[in-house]
């Protein structure tokens, strides 16, 4: 019965009445369809409408990721940066959620050399956090040498020794110190790696 009526508000527009009891786990998927469908002033508006509608059950997580990403392939290109920093101020959005937001906006045609570069800042550094470091390699090997920034050029050197391509580390950066350090940095959390690290900085 509370299905039936939410279903009535959201087809008469009633979405502010849906959001307000979006906690309710029968109204909660219409209410995500309201938070998409109200009017908006700015491009982020529907999905922080959807950020303030936590799942009230563990098993509504994945149709409210759903709405997430669904409602992120609205924004214009340029707003992607933004919406990533919105979800990363939240402790309950899963890397996944921003690595595949991330994704299909650098996979986008025709983006600027300068757009691909502000997406991979963000999306690499979840890769490594992911354990994904052979796709980050990938992903970085598509930048020409001379757009490598300072920040670009850490990533690429922190992406190959994780992704144990040790001849790309060297050609960014072939000084024992860092090679070293990287090692101090990931012994504890990545054991397998740093042995492999280990292996190499000793031959």
């Amino acid at each position: 019965k509370r299905t039936a009526v939410a279903m009535a508000m959201l087809q008469r527009g009633r979405g502010d009445m849906l959001l307000r009891y979006g906690n309710d786990p029968a109204i909660f998927p219409l209410a995500l369809q309201a938070a998409t469908r109200i009017e908006s002033r700015r491009s982020l508006d529907p999905i922080d409408r959807i950020l303030m509608l936590p799942p009230p059950q563990p098993e509504l997580e994945q149709i409210w990721t759903d709405a997430i990403i669904k409602a992120s392939e609205q924004l214009p290109v340029s707003e992607v940066v933004s919406l990533d920093e919105r979800l990363e101020q939240e402790s309950i959005i899963d890397k996944s959620i921003r690595i595949a937001i991330l994704n299909r906006a650098i996979a986008m045609d025709e983006l600027s050399m300068a757009m691909q570069i502000s997406f991979l800042k963000r999306l690499v550094p979840l890769l490594l956090e992911t354990k994904q470091p052979v796709t980050a390699v990938a992903l970085l090997d598509g930048i020409p040498d001379e757009q490598l920034d300072e920040q670009l050029i850490d990533l690429r050197f922190r992406s190959a020794l994780r992704a144990r391509v040790f001849d790309t580390a060297a050609s960014v950066n072939n000084k024992p110190e860092d090679w070293i350090s990287f090692f101090e940095t990931i012994r504890d959390t990545n054991p397998e790696d740093s042995e492999k690290l280990k292996d190499e900085i000793v031959t």
